[in-house]
C-alpha cells in the first residue's frame, strides 16, 4: 500500500514539473540542461530503480531469515521485474547518450 501511495506521489511531482515546464515555454522561457546533468540524473534513476527492483525481489528472502513467514508473490515479482526492466532502459540510454556525447566531441 505504501509503495502504491509513494509512486501516486512521484507521478504527481512529475505532472507538476511537467506543468511548470510548459508554463515557461509558453512565456517563451527556455530552459535547456546541460547533456552532463541529463546523463547523471539518467544514471542515477538507472541505479534507484536497480535497487528498487532487487529490493522487491529479495525482500521476501530477508523477512523469512528474520523469521517471518513470507514469500514472493506474483505481485512483487512483476514490481521487481517491471523496475528492472525500466533500470536496464535508463542505463542502456545513459551508454547511448554518453556514446553520443563522446562521438560528437571528436
Amino acid at each position: 500500500m505504501l509503495v502504491a501511495e509513494g509512486m501516486v506521489l512521484a507521478a504527481f511531482v512529475y505532472y507538476l514539473d511537467h506543468k511548470r515546464r510548459m508554463a515557461l515555454l509558453e512565456k517563451g522561457i527556455v530552459e535547456e540542461d546541460s547533456p552532463d546533468l541529463r546523463l547523471e540524473r539518467r544514471l542515477l534513476s538507472g541505479l534507484f530503480l536497480l535497487l528498487a527492483g532487487a529490493a522487491f525481489i529479495i525482500s521476501p528472502n530477508i523477512g523469512r531469515a528474520a523469521g517471518l513467514e513470507v514469500d514472493l508473490t506474483f505481485g512483487l515479482l512483476v514490481l521487481g521485474l517491471v523496475a528492472f526492466s525500466g533500470c536496464l532502459a535508463m542505463i542502456l540510454g545513459w551508454w547511448m547518450l554518453k556514446r553520443g556525447l563522446a562521438r560528437s566531441s571528436e
